[in-house]
């Protein structure tokens, strides 16, 4: 879905009252949460319009939730396109937005995962940004739009995680299939390494048989033969 519309409105703090604010940043971190699609030049005409309202004494959440997405998906999109030197630009402007939005909503799980996402983009894995991610779990740990795109993050970085987070990525793991995207796990399967899918596959013994049929023939679609608990295929059908 396209996020059309928004490059007429006029953020004026003068003319439009606080809670029209509060509810534009609202819908604008909800279309980006449900990754719609900007039309070319509405995401800086977005980042320029909010930068813009003046601040009030007491900030409410929302502004500072919308800036932050904003500037992640701004610097996600430059390094789609390649443009490296802007992508760094944009990835430190959003590392910054997002420590700022946290301060506000500490207990936001997204805002973490994020954080631990644009940190990893930045600077590449290392320890001392797993907490962001382990925060993130720890918050959030069952909110299932938050895990379709945290459970790949955890699992590309699966053998750096402690325990009780790898248990986390691998419960995750289970819910994701067993609530019918059976393409992400199967793709979030297909990336990681033996010893992180071995642990994956274990945990899928309680999750309905049909998804886990369908997971079984999904990858073998794709040449993928593994053991997933309690399913025997035919491959010879599904080649």
């Amino acid at each position: 879905m396209l996020l059309l519309g928004f490059a007429g409105i006029s953020w004026s703090s003068i003319a439009l009252p606080p809670s029209w604010h509060i509810a534009s940043s609202r819908e604008i971190s909800a279309r980006i949460i449900g990754d719609d699609r900007f039309k070319p030049g509405i995401l800086a005409e977005l980042q320029m319009r909010m930068a813009a309202i003046s601040q009030p004494t007491v900030l409410p959440p929302e502004l500072p939730y919308a800036k932050a997405l904003v500037a992640v998906r701004t610097a996600d999109e430059a390094a789609q396109r390649y443009n490296l030197d802007k992508a760094d630009l944009e990835v430190d402007a959003a590392e910054v937005l997002l420590r700022a939005a946290l301060t506000i909503n500490p207990n936001d799980s997204f805002l973490w995962l994020m954080l631990y996402s644009v940190a990893t983009m930045r600077h590449g894995f290392d320890l001392k940004y797993l907490g962001y991610l382990e925060q993130s779990y720890a918050l959030g740990a069952n909110e299932g739009w938050v895990a379709l795109r945290r459970n790949s993050l955890a699992l590309a970085s699966f053998s750096l995680l402690n325990s009780a987070t790898q248990h986390s990525a691998n419960s995750e793991f289970a819910a994701i299939l067993n609530s019918g995207f059976v393409d992400v796990a199967a793709i979030n399967l297909m990336r990681v390494g033996p010893v992180a899918r071995d642990g994956l596959l274990k945990g899928l013994d309680r999750v309905d048989i049909t998804p886990r049929e369908a997971l079984a023939r999904r990858l073998l679609r794709d040449g993928v033969s593994v053991s997933v608990p309690g399913v025997k295929l035919d491959q010879r059908l599904w080649r």
